[in-house]
């Protein structure tokens, strides 16, 4: 695993306030416009993502890092599974548009 170096560490700590979005993303799918016009409520979409596979966590448009589907707190939340090293060293990782 890399990590930052300190210096880098030291040029970014003025931003350590800024909020970021994070999103986990379970699947994605490409489908007709037809098709979301038919949507109904308890429609099924199915993907082709096996069960229990990782998922993916981006900041922005970064890939950050693979997570599992946890419950903590009695709330949904995601177990950091594995670290994208490009993403914490600043260089372009996999999912960024650099």
């Amino acid at each position: 695993m890399v990590f930052p170096q300190p210096d880098l560490l030291e040029r970014i700590d003025v931003f350590s306030d800024v909020c970021v979005p994070v999103e986990v993303r379970v699947a994605m799918k490409t489908t007709t416009l037809s098709e979301i016009l038919r949507l109904d409520v308890g429609d099924v979409i199915s993907f082709d993502k096996p069960a229990g596979e990782t998922l993916e966590i981006f900041v922005g448009t970064l890939l950050l890092a693979s997570a599992e589907v946890i419950v903590h707190d009695d709330l949904l939340a995601v177990r950091v599974t594995d670290l994208n090293p490009p993403a914490l060293n600043g260089s372009a990782g996999v999912g960024t548009t650099a």
